[in-house]
């Protein structure tokens, strides 16, 4: 559930416009090595690079000129890089945006036919977003080398066994793909031993290595059960450590479940066996825990999407935390953190919001998404965690369209729109919005 990078338009972007200068190279207007290079090295080539998921590498002077003239719309548009959340009540960290005067940078440069500068003294290197892990204290790798099974896009699930004698807390994490040329996103998410009975029937829903998944780790027509995030990664993403003191606890005899979309556009037909790594502590003074805020009515099949409908609407106002003794084993009685939101939806979402409602002030925004993109799905970290505390209530809106424009297409073909609801398949949908919390 989660969240991605898209093989068809890719990052070309971002970073801190203190380590940026507005304008740059000199009288003579910007350049590549002064200016340029450091934006494509920072935010860029760890996707557009020689071997990496994106379709054409952007880490030489020569093919960064080629492709100026794409660079320079996809970032004037706001296309790139990919960012959902459009102004809200908050600051987000790892923000990749780039300023106005960044945008004019770039498109200055490409349009004074993209030059070079001198590559012996290039502008400042900017700092990767994430901040990636300080240590690495555990990794876990998939059991065997796994090639998608399906083109372009395949969606597939993978169980590996933690393997810690004793219960622990992750503190940071981070993804590495056996092959970052079709690995286009990863959820992990953690299934405790009583969920276990469970994951072993998605396992055994097809042969051979994992199985297929969409909306979550779930096998298609498997029950819906109370299954935890407990991070994601994307590419170009260097992975994050949470705040000094706080992690989620992973009981022993835990599993993960790595769900892996693959895109095969780039044609690179190598196997994948991704890793991943983590910072962990046998305790910490603040537990973290995922949290799904949804209307469990839409879950029974309230949430009606009709045919060839646009601007179809579904809303829920809540305190949750009824809801989320399902999920949750802290005791929020008190309130909680909101250390981040992951919101999702599936192929039919347009836009959504989340907002927190306090007695007698202004809704306060946390997330606002004007345009859904599946293939974009991202957790948005706070700068300082709003609270929510007794009285307080919770607000999401999904918005959805179930026209023709929005169907899935396979093979120059595209399927005719049907009524949907809530369901964990492709042509199903979801409207949930994933909160990171700690009690008060």
């Amino acid at each position: 559930m989660f969240p991605a990078m898209n093989a068809r338009t890719w990052p070309v972007v971002a970073f801190s416009a203190l380590l940026l200068p507005a304008c740059g190279g000199g009288e003579s207007g910007p350049s590549y090595y002064q200016d340029v290079q450091p934006i494509l090295a920072g935010r860029c080539i760890n996707c557009h690079r020689s071997g990496g998921i994106a379709p054409f590498a952007l880490d030489s002077y020569e093919l960064a000129k080629d492709a100026a003239a794409a660079i320079k719309p996809a970032v004037v548009s706001r296309r790139m890089p990919p960012w959902s959340a459009a102004a809200a009540d908050a600051a987000y960290q790892h923000d990749p945006s780039l300023t106005d005067a960044q945008i004019d940078l770039i498109a200055h440069w490409a349009d004074a036919q993209a030059p070079e500068g001198d590559p012996d003294a290039p502008g400042p290197a900017l700092d990767p977003v994430g901040g990636g892990l300080d240590r690495i204290d555990r990794e876990i790798v998939m059991a065997e080398p796994y090639r998608p099974k399906t083109s372009p896009d395949d969606y597939h699930c993978f169980a590996i066994e933690w393997g810690a004698e004793e219960d622990t807390y992750v503190t940071g994490f981070n993804a590495v793909p056996g092959n970052p040329e079709i690995v286009h996103h990863i959820a992990v998410y953690l299934i405790t031993p009583a969920n276990l009975p469970e994951m072993r029937k998605w396992e055994d829903s097809e042969e051979g290595n994992g199985w297929t998944c969409f909306g979550g780790p779930m096998a298609e027509g498997g029950a819906n059960v109370p299954i935890a995030l407990l991070s994601a990664w994307i590419p170009g993403y260097s992975g994050s450590s949470f705040p000094e003191g706080h992690g989620i606890k992973v009981p022993k005899g835990s599993y993960m479940v790595l769900q892996v979309h693959y895109n095969t556009l780039s044609g690179n037909e190598d196997p994948d066996q991704t890793k991943l790594q983590f910072r962990v502590a046998n305790e910490v003074s603040t537990p973290l825990s995922y949290a799904p805020f949804l209307n469990a009515g839409w879950v029974l099949g309230t949430m009606d999407i009709p045919a060839n409908q646009k601007d179809v609407e579904h809303s829920y106002i809540a305190d949750p935390r009824g809801l989320l003794e399902l999920f949750v084993e802290l005791d929020l009685t008190r309130g909680f953190k909101i250390h981040a939101v992951m919101f999702h939806m599936h192929k039919l979402g347009d836009r959504g919001r989340f907002a927190l409602l306090k007695p007698g002030v202004p809704a306060r925004t946390l997330l606002n998404i004007e345009k859904w993109d599946f293939d974009w799905q991202r957790e948005y970290f706070f700068e300082d965690p709003p609270v929510f505390e007794n009285g307080d209530q919770l607000s999401l809106k999904c918005v959805f369209d179930n026209t023709k424009a929005k169907q899935i297409c396979s093979g120059g073909t595209c399927r005719e729109p049907e009524d949907t609801n809530w369901g964990e398949g492709s042509t199903e949908e979801m409207c949930v919005a994933n909160m990171l919390v700690s009690p008060l």
